[in-house]
């Protein structure tokens, strides 16, 4: 329930609630003699839902806020409250099929209208499922990623809740949660991006290398050097110089940024480990290596990719094979001969040398439903998958487009 108070329905549908320091039961409820359908809480707040719809919370503060903002007669359905250490904020269905929202100090907050059944809310963000069964999103994460604008790319990076392309003209072009770009990009021909986290990296057409974002330990700004490559993850980046030289900084913890000597032609930044290709066409993988991922089997690389538990390349021939840890399938490779490849968390897509993209591995936001037609470059974020036709479109899909759920963006 919390740090400071544990509740629980008993068998007969009561609730109890004790402090876990002291094991002082504790009566934050009325009426006592109610029943409840479910109780709900955060690190400091909570809230039970009674049989008949009442909806008692704690403590004072927060349940003043619901009743100022929907009446002390309202009854409800379903309610969530999200995992706030301090702040507290929770939506709940009222039996009049609304979605109600509210914070401990702020009171209502806005929320989707229509008719719906079911609330689920998360430390930024909240989705909720429709009476018609579709799902409608709101709130920081769910900030367009999938949602491309209508360019032509020629290149296609996607991270955690964001995407950028690089237009024919090498301009640059995000959507999502992508940060500004600095001014010294946004009119210059660009001819690589590279997208994780919070982090954002690009080449020039000089070829200089320009970081920004976030800057989890990592250099913001322009490189000194010049470049022909570069991976970034959620908190170490790698570029490979024109000479060929591998190099690597950010967060050290488990010697992700320690490139082993010698030349590379093509590089893949994980989470919390690397892998690179060498200019005999060698593999070579290191930093964390649990899991077996930085074990990289033998053979002539054309393609590799890191994602956070595991790694995949391409073999001369065009072999997919990856390795590292397989608890979503993320690592089945569908037989056939690829020529793109490209991992995240804990799924993947590949396309193989007839343009046909195909996806395996987890699918709970739907990235793995790829839209029909052929494709020619692909590229994994977190939760969504974005690919470029031949006609050098930009196509994405994920954020909870599948099965029987369709996804709405919440105005």
């Amino acid at each position: 329930m919390g740090t400071a108070t544990i509740c629980a329905l008993t068998q007969g549908d009561q609730l109890d609630c004790w402090n876990e320091r002291s094991d002082l039961r504790l009566t934050p409820l009325r009426p006592l003699d109610a029943t409840y359908q479910s109780v709900h809480g955060d690190a400091s707040h909570g809230c039970a839902l009674s049989s008949e719809g009442h909806l008692p919370c704690w403590p004072n503060s927060f349940r003043e806020e619901l009743t100022e903002a929907w009446g002390s007669e309202t009854t409800f359905i379903d309610v969530s409250i999200a995992a706030s250490l301090t702040r507290g904020h929770a939506c709940a269905v009222t039996s009049e099929r609304e979605i109600a929202c509210w914070t401990r100090y702020g009171g209502r907050v806005d929320a989707p209208s229509g008719e719906f059944e079911s609330v689920s809310v998360g430390p930024v963000e909240a989705c909720a499922i429709r009476v018609d069964r579709s799902i409608v999103c709101w709130g920081p994460m769910y900030s367009d990623a999938e949602n491309a604008p209508a360019d032509s790319f020629t290149a296609i990076s996607a991270g955690r809740g964001r995407t950028c392309g690089l237009t024919e003209d090498g301009m640059l072009r995000c959507w999502g949660r992508a940060d500004e770009a600095p001014a010294e990009l946004r009119t210059s021909g660009l001819t690589s991006i590279s997208v994780s986290w919070g982090n954002h990296c690009a080449i020039t057409e000089k070829a200089e290398l320009w970081c920004w974002g976030s800057n989890h330990d990592a250099h913001v700004g322009a490189l000194p050097g010049t470049y022909t490559a570069v991976s970034t993850n959620e908190d170490h980046t790698c570029a490979i110089t024109t000479q060929g030289e591998l190099r690597c900084w950010g967060f050290n913890d488990h010697g992700q940024t320690d490139s082993p000597p010698g030349r590379y032609a093509a590089v893949a930044t994980g989470r919390r480990f690397t892998c690179a290709i060498r200019i005999d066409g060698h593999a070579v993988c290191w930093g964390d290596s649990r899991h077996e991922r930085t074990d990289a089997p033998t053979g002539t690389y054309t393609s590799i990719a890191a994602g956070w538990w595991h790694a995949c390349g391409i073999r001369e021939g065009g072999e997919a094979v990856c390795w590292g840890r397989n608890d979503y399938g993320q690592m089945d490779v569908p037989n056939g001969k690829y020529s793109r490849i490209s991992t995240n968390e804990r799924h993947t897509c590949a396309i193989t040398t007839e343009e046909e993209l195909r996806c395996w591995g987890f699918n709970d936001m739907g990235q793995l439903d790829v839209p029909s037609g052929h494709h020619v470059e692909v590229t994994t974020g977190q939760d969504h998958t974005c690919a470029l036709t031949p006609e050098k479109r930009a196509v994405c899909w994920g954020h909870g487009g599948r099965t029987k759920y369709r996804m709405d963006q919440a105005g």
